[in-house]
């Protein structure tokens, strides 16, 4: 499963299909925490993590939602490497 992003200890992977279902979600962990995450809402649909990596993953979502579409869309084509997408600062 290809890192798109770290930061903050976070890794931010996402799997390609047939292994991923709808709706667009990316995986984030750290340690031994995972969430998977909604890119249109920020929403957790699965697992939990403290809440100051949680708070961290949410924003960097809600910054780069059209990335995250977009590699979502490779995903699920399984059209070629996805694309690495900036860490928080």
């Amino acid at each position: 499963m290809p890192a798109i992003s770290r930061f903050y200890g976070v890794r931010i992977t996402m799997y390609y299909a047939p292994r991923e279902h709808p709706p667009a979600h990316f995986h984030a962990s750290k340690g031994d925490e995972e969430v998977v995450m909604a890119v249109a809402t920020a929403e957790v649909l699965e697992g939990s993590m403290n809440k100051a990596d949680l708070t961290r993953v949410q924003e960097w979502c809600r910054l780069h939602r059209e990335e995250l579409e977009i590699n979502w869309t490779i995903c699920m084509s399984r059209q070629g490497p996805l694309n690495s997408i900036e860490p928080l600062p």
